[in-house]
């Protein structure tokens, strides 16, 4: 079959504006692409690589599983790790990357080194970082419902994010996103959450790095 109509299969098993997310874990010296629960993204691109010779050039070859998927990374480290064992072909497939910050004391910012890294992947257009930040940066506000507290980052931490070198990216994405994240404490039976939806002062963080890392 002409690659035209080859490729007409793929969208109709996949989906035209497929919205994958894939975990990649470490297994000794190498990853496996882990789904999330309900996602068959990863056996239905074996499967599909399967049918022909011809399929697993085509499915393989050009990497439509870093087209398709959000990967999502729960460290730069993890990340850096995961680039360096894949074909470096497939970094220019990359369409869609989530992953994950830990902010503390002495890790205050995000490394410029992932930032970088991000930058050298050409076909990156969607980027969404999740800051999980240490409750020792936060301030604990009260909330009616007992088992649950809200925690809300300290200035100083928004001011460090906002003056990443943020222009490394370049302006090449098409859409941004960050989520702040502490990750959830049980004290005395009471639960700790964050909530970044009601809290202006990270849309202001968010608006102010969209500037920068946006394509114009």
């Amino acid at each position: 079959m002409p690659i035209e109509v080859r490729n007409k299969i793929y969208g109709y098993v996949f989906g035209d504006n497929a919205n994958y997310s894939i975990k990649p874990k470490k297994a000794k010296k190498k990853f496996r692409n882990v789904a999330e629960p309900g996602n068959n993204l990863t056996t239905t691109y074996t499967t599909l690589s399967q049918v022909s010779r011809q399929f697993y050039v085509d499915i393989t070859g050009s990497g439509l599983l870093y087209t398709l998927a959000n990967f999502h990374f729960t460290s730069p480290y993890t990340m850096h790790n995961y680039l360096s064992v894949i074909n470096p072909y497939h970094h220019l497939n990359f369409r869609t990357i989530t992953f994950r910050v830990r902010i503390t004391s002495t890790t205050s910012t995000i490394p410029t080194r992932a930032l970088v890294t991000l930058a050298s992947l050409p076909c990156l257009q969607h980027l969404t970082i999740e800051f999980d930040v240490d409750k020792y940066l936060c301030t604990l506000e009260s909330s009616r419902n007992v088992k649950r507290r809200m925690y809300r980052v300290k200035d100083k931490v928004l001011a460090r994010l906002q003056d990443a070198k943020w222009a490394v990216l370049g302006g090449k994405l098409r859409s941004f996103g960050v989520e702040m994240v502490v990750s959830p404490k049980v004290v005395d039976r009471r639960f700790h959450t964050y909530h970044d939806r009601e809290d202006a002062r990270v849309t202001e963080l968010e608006g102010r790095i969209r500037g920068v890392v946006l394509r114009k």
